[in-house]
């Protein structure tokens, strides 16, 4: 159990409200229930999974159904690693293939959930037949009074359309049955059978077809106002969306839940200009501001995004249905990361006095490297004088340091007491005092580390006790959990999206099969009809079973080779 799980703060919501333990997220009841509310979490995506798959048009079509088999001879003997006569373990044999002239080693994995359900894709391919289509708008962006005579493009190839409504303001539509406003599209079917559809239009944003369209012929649109100034846009493809909501978590906080959504950013960090992954939110009566384009939605979390420690320049990402990983595509690389938050580091929490009269107060947990953090002590049972009192900092590479009033660190333990010049006054301290002015004690410092700072404020009071109160703060990143080489065919990609087929496509920026003269950096965007590329997604993986001698592999080899020791050599 390595991230912390929305339903944590909604359990933690049903405490009374002056509970500690429903507004600190890292409070023992809450580290106690994470792994609990973990396993809510997947049973929620069970049922939700389990409910798709009742209907074919929304069914996980990307479930592996076919293993194929290596059957060992009877007298294939494994190796096996004993400790003790107690204790002994088989030891699987090593199974390679060769690829385009390389040779690949298979992954092993443990159990069948592993092998049949968590697999991580290893391999890109765009062979013969996979396929290659142009990316054309199917209907441009027209305005809905000029829909009758708007020319609609040729659909690349057959497939559920991308529908994106914008600035529009009302969408009731009162001459008909339903007040809800909706658009109709004529056309053929991929059965060749020429149809219609009617789209519920709610509010402004971006809708998937029920239908799979080979044609359009006509576009109406019902109850959409204003005419003037609302427009359609018919896509193939979610290429370069900007942000794709989480369909399996949400953002809960000890006030209210919130729609979660995730985003490519980037960030200023010291080494230069890198991507993030930038969790937003929006409250579910706000969507329509949300799709009016109103972008000054609450970022809660940036994430440094890295593989092997490197930061990335990353161009565009999208979600993969039913497992909610997070694709993102570079120049010549795929990056597979997961969609969680990661759990801050709570050892020593021990350490803090139960119910300590001065505490840390800050307006936020979350951070990405770089940022500044304001710290401020909060007197919330002033029953003691304040003597003095002293900041210090663990680092998430464990040195510690002490914390100056101004926010310098110093290695000096004694010398980094702050007396409160008034600790006979009983009101709002403690304080600090220069040239006869009192000022709350107030100071910011700069996080440049990754992973869990935790703050220390000591108290000692003027009857020599001592108080602690401890506050971890996470500086959030995240380290990609594959990275698959892309072929020469799928590199430059400018774009990435999955298909209402649940394929993976790669918008190259290429023209005529060569890069573009231009250059290109984060951020820019080209007007450029390019080429979409499907992306056939390879596992390299295996599972052995021990007691029958069989190995089952997820994709299909010419040969493979089954290496236990130099004498036993099993070729397929």
């Amino acid at each position: 159990m390595t991230h912390r799980s929305w339903a944590t703060q909604r359990i933690a919501n049903r405490l009374p409200p002056w509970s500690d333990a429903r507004v600190l997220p890292f409070s023992v009841v809450q580290q106690i229930v994470n792994p609990m509310a973990t396993a809510i979490e997947d049973l929620y995506h069970y049922v939700s999974d389990g409910n798709s798959n009742r209907f074919l048009s929304s069914a996980n079509l990307d479930l592996m159904d076919v293993a194929y088999v290596v059957r060992l001879p009877n007298d294939f003997q494994f190796g096996m690693y004993q400790n003790d006569i107690q204790t002994q373990k088989y030891v699987a044999p090593t199974v390679k293939t060769t690829i385009d002239g390389k040779q690949i080693t298979l992954n092993l994995t443990e159990t069948v959930e592993d092998f049949w359900y968590n697999s991580l894709p290893t391999r890109a391919i765009h062979g013969s037949t996979e396929r290659r289509v142009p990316v054309k708008t199917v209907l441009d962006t027209t305005v809905l009074d000029d829909l009758e005579d708007a020319v609609i493009n040729e659909i690349a190839l057959p497939t559920r359309l991308v529908i994106t409504i914008s600035d529009c303001s009302t969408f009731v539509d009162t001459s008909r049955r339903t007040e809800v406003s909706f658009l109709m599209l004529t056309g053929m079917t991929e059965r060749g059978i020429e149809e219609k559809e009617a789209m519920m239009i709610p509010y402004n944003g971006v809708f998937l077809t029920k239908k799979i369209w080979k044609s359009l012929s006509k576009v109406e649109s019902y109850g959409l106002q204003p005419r003037s100034t609302g427009s359609v846009t018919i896509d193939c493809f979610a290429f370069n969306k900007g942000r794709e909501i989480d369909k399996y978590q949400i953002y809960v906080t000890p006030f209210q839940e919130k729609l979660l959504y995730h985003k490519l950013g980037s960030h200023d960090f010291t080494e230069g200009t890198y991507s993030t992954h930038q969790q937003m939110t929006v409250t579910a009566n706000s969507l329509g501001d949300l799709y009016n384009g109103n972008d000054t939605l609450e970022a809660v979390r940036e994430i440094e995004l890295m593989y092997n420690g490197e930061n990335l320049l990353l161009y565009d990402i999208a979600v993969q249905p039913f497992t909610g990983r997070i694709f993102a595509v570079s120049d010549d690389a795929l990056y597979i990361f997961d969609p969680y938050t990661s759990l801050c580091d709570c050892t020593r929490m021990g350490r803090k006095t139960p119910g300590a009269s001065m505490i840390i107060d800050v307006d936020k947990y979350d951070f990405i490297r770089g940022e500044s953090v304001t710290l401020r002590p909060y007197w919330r049972k002033p029953s003691k004088r304040i003597y003095k009192n002293r900041w210090s900092v663990r680092k998430p590479d464990g040195t510690v340091a002490y914390i100056n009033i101004d926010g310098v660190e110093s290695s000096d333990a004694v010398g980094a007491w702050i007396t409160n010049k008034t600790y006979m006054a009983l009101a709002f301290g403690p304080f600090d005092s220069d040239d006869g002015e009192i000022d709350k004690q107030s100071f910011n410092y700069t996080l440049t580390q990754r992973g869990t700072y935790q703050f220390i404020l000591e108290t000692h009071y003027t009857d020599d006790s001592v108080e602690k109160d401890i506050v971890p703060l996470q500086v959030h990143y995240k380290e990609a959990l594959a990275k698959i080489d892309l072929p020469p065919s799928l590199q430059y990609g400018d774009g990435i999206a999955f298909d209402a087929d649940q394929k993976l496509w790669i918008l190259r920026r290429v023209g005529e099969g060569q890069p573009y003269d231009l250059p290109y950096a984060y951020g820019q965007k080209y007007n450029i009809s390019g080429c979409a590329y499907e992306v056939k997604l390879a596992t390299d993986n295996m599972l052995v079973d021990f007691t029958n001698k069989v190995i089952y592999l997820h994709e299909n080899y010419g040969s493979v080779s089954v290496t236990e020791s130099e004498d036993w050599v099993v070729t397929r």
